[in-house]
């Protein structure tokens, strides 16, 4: 549901922002100049393509999170709320690079403009924030990074809403003001607790890091003013180590939904040498795992959906489905459902430019082995 605001509660959303919402300049940190053109930052906006003024269309996918499901979607956050506004901890489990994960989503309780209290988990729009945020951050004088390792380190983006709306805009994503501030809280607030089933590893973190008001901006109008986010430290962790990988951000933003922008991440990240030759299989019980958005009550249903996205992504140029295979048991109940994909050649040239620029980040940065 989208709530109209007036400027009033506009302002005051802005406000209520946790962390470090910054009104005066005692409050200020500004990145170091240095920052903004650091060899981390100077790779992320390096982009390997067939001709300069193509370079605008490319961002980054960062190889760990974004593996990680963290959003769900509003139709399973409404069922999921209770009769007070309150949604449970959400747990889900996934695969990265062959081990498995499991992340816990616990909502960010806010405050509406009628008063009412709503807890809300990350769903498409938070998602679509993030994206241009990060997209932002490969233009010139906006996005940053440290050289220095965590914890000490630091990455994130300057912009105003208006860049972020005119961003979205241009691609055909239209979201207001507040709904873009209130994003940015949500991502802020919203607790992501994710740890290896194997116990060696796990962290406690936010979707985004500090998000500062510019101060001393009075003059320019609200939608203008200049704003700071700090990425956390797994993305600037990511980003120092060159663990990211490119891809069409304009290809990925013409996907009508949720799931169909998912995928596409997902064939970018796991399809390394896509080929119209190269076949990739993917099965249906993995992607409702590892995307969290396909929680559907009868997995008939589920595959409906996910065989309607993989013919979006046919129509948008992206790939091939070449065969489908169903595994049924029990009175002819559906299993599972295998898909075997064609890269189309548009999306194969994509992963060859993919794979060239990741060998130049690495021997930039001096990192050895694979993404």
């Amino acid at each position: 549901m989208t709530y109209k605001r007036n400027k009033e509660d506009q302002r005051q959303l802005e406000l209520s922002l946790p962390g470090k919402l910054c009104t005066s300049d005692s409050e200020w940190i500004e990145p170091l100049p240095e920052e903004y053109e650091t060899a981390q930052i100077q790779t992320m906006r390096q982009f390997v393509c067939a001709k300069e003024e193509e370079r605008s269309k490319y961002s980054n996918s960062v190889t760990f999170w974004d593996a990680v499901p963290k959003h769900v979607s509003r139709k399973d956050m409404e069922r999921l709320r209770d009769g007070n506004g309150r949604l449970p901890v959400l747990t889900r489990r996934f695969m990265h690079q062959g081990k498995f994960w499991q992340v816990s989503i616990r909502g960010a309780a806010m405050t509406r403009p009628d008063g009412r209290i709503l807890d809300c988990y990350p769903t498409s729009r938070e998602a679509l924030v993030e994206d241009a945020l990060r997209k932002l951050a490969t233009q010139s004088n906006q996005g940053y990074c440290g050289r220095d390792t965590i914890p000490s380190g630091r990455s994130g983006v300057r912009f105003s809403i208006k860049e972020i709306r005119r961003l979205l805009e241009e691609r055909g994503r239209y979201l207001e003001h507040g709904d873009i501030v209130e994003a940015m809280a949500v991502m802020q607030t919203a607790v992501l607790s994710i740890v290896a089933e194997d116990g060696t590893k796990g962290v406690r973190t936010h979707i985004l890091g500090d998000i500062y008001l510019v101060p001393n901006e009075q003059g320019r109008r609200q939608f203008e003013r200049r704003w700071v986010v700090d990425f956390n430290n797994l993305v600037t962790r990511e980003l120092m180590a060159g663990c990211y990988r490119q891809y069409h951000f304009d290809a990925m933003m013409r996907c009508p939904t949720q799931l169909a922008r998912w995928l596409y991440l997902y064939c970018v990240r796991a399809w390394l040498n896509a080929s119209p030759s190269q076949a990739m299989r993917i099965r249906l019980l993995e992607i409702q795992r590892d995307s969290g958005l396909l929680g559907f009550a009868r997995l008939r249903m589920a595959d409906d959906k996910l065989a309607r996205t993989l013919r979006e992504l046919e129509r948008e140029g992206v790939l091939k489905v070449l065969a489908r295979d169903e595994s049924r048991g029990a009175r002819n109940a559906l299993l599972d459902t295998q898909y075997l994909l064609a890269a189309s050649r548009e999306f194969s040239q994509q992963a060859i430019w993919a794979n060239q620029r990741a060998r130049h980040v690495r021997r930039a940065l001096g990192v050895e082995g694979d993404e």
